[in-house]
């Protein structure tokens, strides 16, 4: 598949989060969105801000169908989020305790054990995220279930014809 068939692709099938989604045709269009977020950042930061606004569901989209392509579920989309949001929520946590800590002048309660926890749900969060990141990137460069699973058939091949 083609970059300009990918992108019409990608933004036909806008918010369709079933079927499959070939390499090829994931990778033209998360190369597409990532030149035009640049080009568009690099002119006017709030246009560009809206423009991957915009760009948000069909990634998400294409990004759960070249997961079927591979036979996984898009669920592991949600591993890195889910770990991001722990480790905002550990922050929160650690900003809270230290507040408190401040307020009742009791500073030697800075760095025990509740300050420690904290630290290191952050850091598991952290390390979380990193590592479901690695596994759903590797997921993306796998090749292509060559037969049906249970996400329907593969794409059919595109045919370019020269004039």
């Amino acid at each position: 598949m083609n970059l300009q068939t990918s992108v019409k692709s990608g933004f036909q099938n806008y918010a369709n989060f079933k079927g499959r989604s070939s390499r090829s045709a994931y990778w033209w269009f998360i190369l597409f969105t990532q030149i035009v977020q640049i080009i568009t950042q690099s002119l006017v930061s709030s246009i560009g801000a809206v423009i991957s606004l915009g760009f948000f569901i069909p990634i998400v989209s294409v990004s759960a169908r070249r997961l079927h392509d591979i036979g996984r579920s898009a669920k592991w989309l949600i591993l890195p989020v889910a770990s991001l949001v722990g480790a905002l929520l550990a922050i929160m946590g650690l900003l809270m305790q230290t507040a408190q800590s401040f307020a009742n002048f009791n500073f030697d309660d800075l760095f025990n054990g509740g300050m420690q926890v904290w630290v290191w749900l952050f850091v598991g969060f952290l390390i979380s995220a990193f590592i479901s990141s690695i596994v759903n990137f590797v997921f993306t460069l796998m090749p292509s279930d060559a037969g049906i699973n249970k996400y329907g058939p593969p794409e059919p091949p595109v045919f370019l014809t020269l004039q």
